[in-house]
């Protein structure tokens, strides 16, 4: 890498810092302005949380959230995650009946100064909160054991496999929509975003159905080996090699064929 290589990423790098600290800091006067509103705020700590929520409700949160990072950390990584490993800052705001129910984590990055994650949850009622949170705590589980983070489309698949209903749903009715059509998205086009904007819904009906495929496959090479172990592969080795040596696909057409065959079966 080219020395102006470097520090052009670098400075880039020192950007996108700024503008998330920037987007970070608006929201969390946002949800202020909404407590106050709200009526009094209430706060609960303990060894993995910080909780800043409306009334009565920090203290029922932490424990929710305790008891959702021990079930996801054990299904994804074999064990709970130890105590004071990826350590957060909850924001929590409602009711706000005009705004519709979302997350906003902000990882610590490997090569972050802060030494706690960020987690925003905001929705019209404490359900809509609970509902919507179990996907967020899955970014904060595999983020606290992989600073440097997996591969996108990964990770937001297995996220939305822990999803309420109406969001699986939307989903189901956007493949039963492919099915009839046969206008599938191109997984390569998927697998290659930057990012993935929350209301970019097919992209995360793909991710979701594609990790759900890969899942479903069984072969000698894959047999014990976890969807996240793939991913930690692949953040650090050629794709098309680690999908042929964990699931025996040789090309990205042949990826999207078999995938496309899972659906409709």
């Amino acid at each position: 890498m080219s020395r102006t290589s470097y520090h052009s990423k670098k400075t880039f790098a020192h950007i996108r810092n700024y503008l998330l600290l920037a987007l970070a800091l608006t929201v969390a006067i946002l949800m202020c302005i909404t407590l106050a509103r709200a009526g009094d705020s209430s706060y609960a700590t303990s060894e993995n949380f910080h909780i800043y929520g409306p009334q009565d409700s920090a203290d029922f949160f932490e424990n929710h959230l305790q008891g959702l990072r021990d079930k996801i950390s054990t299904e994804l990584l074999g064990s709970p995650l130890p105590p004071g490993i990826g350590k957060t800052i909850v924001h929590i705001s409602y009711p706000d009946p005009d705004k519709e129910d979302g997350g906003l984590f902000w990882a610590i990055e490997s090569d972050s100064d802060r030494t706690m994650h960020k987690l925003w949850l905001f929705g019209p009622d404490k359900q809509s909160i609970i509902d919507n949170c179990t996907h967020e705590m899955v970014h904060l589980v595999l983020a606290s054991r992989y600073p440097n983070r997996l591969p996108l489309w990964v990770e937001e698949g297995i996220a939305s496999g822990y999803d309420d209903d109406k969001r699986k749903q939307t989903r189901a009715d956007i493949v039963d929509w492919w099915k009839k059509t046969g206008n599938y998205p191109r997984l390569r086009d998927i697998i290659g975003l930057p990012s993935i904007s929350a209301k970019n819904i097919v992209a995360y009906t793909a991710c979701a159905s594609l990790v759900e495929f890969l899942n479903s496959l069984e072969t000698p090479k894959r047999k014990g080996v976890t969807i996240v172990a793939f991913a930690e592969w692949i953040r650090d080795n050629d794709l098309m090699k680690g999908i042929y040596g964990f699931y025996y696909i040789e090309t990205m057409d042949e990826l999207q064929k078999q995938w496309e065959g899972y659906l409709n079966d």
